[in-house]
């Protein structure tokens, strides 16, 4: 791991405007008084972001296996980073059950994407696990064009995006049909009577244009699926770095309750991806506040893949899993 000392230029320049604030003369009165309990509010909320940030490479943070006990329980679990005390941040995706990542551009949200993928991949076969991903940028997932746990080719237009969430709730709605009929009420106790399901992972980069010309369809779409996915084992994973109401809509924000936000532009981005304001004041790329119900904020560095190392893990899983069929051809949809 990489060491070093991380203050942005923001940082920087907030520091001098309060280092001339305390510069000036003081005296007893309300405004100075003021004055003073604003410089410190202002000093708390950068404590935290000043002092030295690690690197931290892929390979530190995901194991070979699933030994530790903790990780046993988990299902789908996602390696995203280290924390401040040198530990490892695990989340099962299962229990989350969707999760919602926002920030400046730049910040390292499409590289915490396919950490996740690279990771859930490698960990499960593809009988276990297929992928959803969408990809309007065209370069984000190219890693993964080949992977054998695509449920079909990886979208990148938003026609075809919306087309296919039209299929993943025809998908929901027979596994629900499937269940009851059955008398089974979730994917966990269907699996456990021996029956074949895979999970079904929905990863989308960058959702700001395809909120933009299909918003109501798709916040439609996302709202029933992600309502019902959990008990069939339907989990949404969508970033963007347009935080704004018009693409984090009120109710597409109520579908995901666990939330990562990198470094954003202002607080009231941050306040908007993780109800809280402090965001704006994490530095450097991969720094990140981590959200999960009934809990506070954690810190942590997330996790680095270099291109060299998505291509070594991708020609792995290859190796391992000779290319299947897909669960259907997108031309079926």
């Amino acid at each position: 791991m990489e060491t070093q000392t991380l203050i942005d230029a923001d940082t920087a320049s907030r520091l001098q405007a309060m280092a001339n604030e305390l510069g000036k003369p003081l005296t007893a009165d309300a405004a100075s008084i003021r004055r003073l309990h604003d410089i410190a509010k202002e000093i708390k909320r950068l404590a935290d972001s000043l002092g030295r940030h690690e690197l931290v490479d892929f390979a530190d943070v995901w194991p070979e296996s699933l030994d530790p006990k903790e990780e046993q329980r988990m299902l789908l679990p996602l390696y995203l980073g280290m924390t401040p005390q040198d530990e490892k941040l695990v989340i099962d995706l299962a229990r989350m059950p969707h999760l919602l990542i926002g920030g400046a551009s730049g910040q390292g949200k499409s590289n915490l994407l396919n950490c996740i993928i690279s990771g859930l991949a490698r960990l499960l076969p593809p009988e276990q696990l297929r992928f959803f991903l969408f990809d309007p940028k065209y370069v984000e997932f190219t890693h993964f064009l080949n992977l054998p746990h695509l449920a079909f080719q990886v979208i990148n237009d938003g026609a075809k995006c919306v087309r296919a969430l039209n299929w993943l709730e025809n998908e929901m709605e027979e596994r629900l049909k499937t269940f009851s009929n059955v008398k089974c009420s979730n994917i966990e106790k269907y699996r456990a009577g021996g029956n074949q399901m895979p999970y079904i992972v929905v990863v989308m980069d960058e959702i700001a244009d395809l909120m933009m010309e299909y918003g109501k369809e798709v916040e439609s779409l996302v709202g029933r699926i992600t309502a019902f996915g959990r008990a069939v084992g339907i989990h949404f994973v969508m970033a963007t770095q347009v935080a704004d109401q018009k693409v984090l809509t009120a109710s597409l924000c109520r579908s995901f309750i666990t939330r990562i936000a990198f470094k954003t532009r202002n607080q009231s981005e941050s306040q908007l991806i993780i109800d809280a304001p402090d965001a704006d004041i994490l530095c450097g790329r991969g720094d990140m506040f981590v959200s999960q119900p009934g809990g506070s904020l954690v810190r942590a560095q997330c996790a680095y893949l270099s291109s060299e190392e998505e291509t070594r893990i991708g020609d792995e899983i290859g190796k391992r899993y000779p290319l299947v069929n897909a669960i259907t051809s997108f031309s079926d949809i």
